[in-house]
């Protein structure tokens, strides 16, 4: 009668449960093997008996998500695909699905189902895919952090094999280090064991993890399949999703011990069923637990995504600053320039607007509307621009604070993503830390989203921050369309100034800089 033995192998700091079932003698040398990391593990051994043999990965290991109906191909030729067991096992093909490889009915390239294959197995079972970005037509799926902590995220094998959970990838699991989908990073999403993408009236659903859910906390969202357009949205039942997904399943230990023979590691602990792991063709049973844990407020969200094919930045993803009248070239060879969309992206670059790229009809190099390109964007979409500093002559913008308070303001890339606010650079986000415009310190100004700077009567018009109200607390101002001198003024409309900016005691104050 077989008899069965306990070995606790420490390895990697983790204690695991190891049962097998055999002989002593042999039970004895297969925890020499494990709890040596290998030095006496046979190059070849064969299974000892008894044992299954490793458990085979359904269409070739590779997962199939659904191709968004707006990728369909436009030609019929191109949606006759062989189907997905016929085609080749390599990420990124197309195949139509004749409900093989756990693809579904859904229509999605009408009268075809056509999925993509993705085949580069993580550990445990997981696949890493990308998740759509910054540039989205939806806003995209990269969490408001700072850049050092998208740095300290892990990568796509060492992330925990939890679907949902996202990852920077520097190019394993199959992953691109060129995808740049948030800002400079490459972020992707892990889908472990049987877990997938969700189809939905052309679009593809994502689960959103904690650490992406809407940063304006707004959870009055509308279920996922009431509209084609990208977002986020509630699941609550309809395509397949999860009344469930707030309760997320943390698996703790689902851990291959391993040595130098070991066969590839196969672990599954999505959904916290523990399978079954080969080390030197021993099959280890792996102890798991799991644990519930809040997603976004106990809301079941998803990002809809309608259209995978990243969206190009406008105009390179830089942004176009009016230059002042004061520093327009005074030759006119100088205000000869490409215009916007043709001048390379490349901030400090200056270019002449035909109304392209969000520029308007300002006139200010005469008869040339004259901008500056600032193309190095920072998280969130933002960039930073250098204040006009104290040394300018309507006395810049400079706080008056204390040099410790100066010192203790946060770099570009981790002050928040809102218009207005100062940060001091370091060389994030192209800053250049030898401004020194507000003595020693280098200060910038964010601008994100669409928010620019206005342009007015030969003046650019910077929104003012709290901390650099007027130090004299005088906030009976003249409008900023009065006067082409540089010094603060009153926002009432003029402009394109807003009537809502309110940063200094309910005063809409900008500082006109005129040169």
């Amino acid at each position: 009668m077989r008899r069965t033995g306990v070995c606790f192998a420490i390895l990697l700091g983790i204690v695991q449960p190891v049962v097998l079932g055999s002989n002593n003698e042999m039970f004895i040398a297969w925890c020499e093997c494990v709890a040596n990391f290998s030095p006496f593990c046979p190059e070849s051994s064969p299974p000892p008996p008894g044992l299954p043999p490793p458990p085979a990965l359904p269409c070739g290991g590779c997962k199939h998500l659904p191709l968004p109906t707006s990728n369909c191909p436009t030609e019929a030729v191109d949606l006759d695909l062989p189907n997905c067991e016929d085609t080749a096992d390599v990420t990124g093909n197309r195949c139509e699905s004749d409900l093989e490889c756990a693809t579904a009915d859904i229509n999605n390239c009408a009268p075809y189902e056509i999925y993509v294959k993705h085949c580069d197995i993580c550990m445990d079972l997981c696949v890493a895919v990308p998740i759509p970005g910054m540039w989205h037509d939806g806003g995209g799926l990269c969490p408001d952090i700072t850049t050092s902590e998208y740095e300290s995220m892990a990568n796509c094998d060492d992330a925990p094999s939890v679907t949902g959970t996202l990852c920077e990838a520097d190019g394993e699991c199959g992953t691109d280090t060129d995808t740049d989908n948030c800002g400079d990073f490459d972020l992707y999403m892990k889908l472990c064991g049987d877990d997938t993408l969700n189809y939905c009236n052309g679009c593809v659903l994502y689960p959103v993890p904690a650490d992406a859910c809407p940063a304006d906390g707004n959870y009055d969202l509308a279920t996922c399949d009431s509209s084609s357009t990208s977002g986020f949205c509630e699941g609550d039942g309809e395509c397949s999703t999860s009344n469930d997904l707030n309760s997320v399943r943390v698996c703790f230990v689902c851990v291959c011990a391993s040595c130098v023979c070991a066969r590839e590691r196969v672990c599954v602990c999505a959904s916290c069923v523990c399978f079954v792991c080969y080390v030197c063709f021993v099959c280890v049973l792996i102890l798991c637990e799991h644990e519930t844990e809040s997603q976004c407020e106990d809301y079941d969200v998803y990002y809809r995504d309608c259209n995978v094919e990243p969206i190009t930045p406008p105009c390179g993803g830089c942004k176009h600053l009016p230059l002042p009248t004061f520093n327009c070239p005074t030759e006119v060879v100088d205000l000869d320039l490409p215009n916007c969309e043709d001048t390379a992206d490349v901030t400090g670059n200056r270019c002449e607007s035909d109304l392209e790229c969000a520029t308007a009809d300002i006139n200010n190099c005469a008869p040339y509307e004259i901008y500056v390109k600032h193309c190095d964007i920072c998280m969130d979409l933002c960039v930073a621009v250098p204040i006009p500093g104290m040394w300018h002559d309507g006395g810049g913008l400079c706080p008056d604070i204390t040099t410790s308070e100066y010192e203790s303001m946060a770099n570009c890339d981790d002050a928040p993503s809102v218009t207005g606010t100062l940060c001091e650079a370091d060389g994030e986000c192209g800053t250049d830390t030898d401004t020194d415009n507000c003595g020693d310190f280098d200060l910038y100004m964010k601008l994100c989203g669409d928010d620019t700077l206005n342009y007015c009567n030969g003046c650019v018009l910077y929104p003012v921050p709290a901390d650099a109200c007027p130090a004299d607390g005088n906030y009976d101002l003249a409008t900023c369309d009065s006067s082409s001198t540089s010094g603060f003024c009153e926002g009432d409309g003029e402009c394109s100034t807003s009537n809502d900016l309110n940063s200094c005691e309910d005063y809409d104050v900008y500082y006109r800089a005129c040169s």
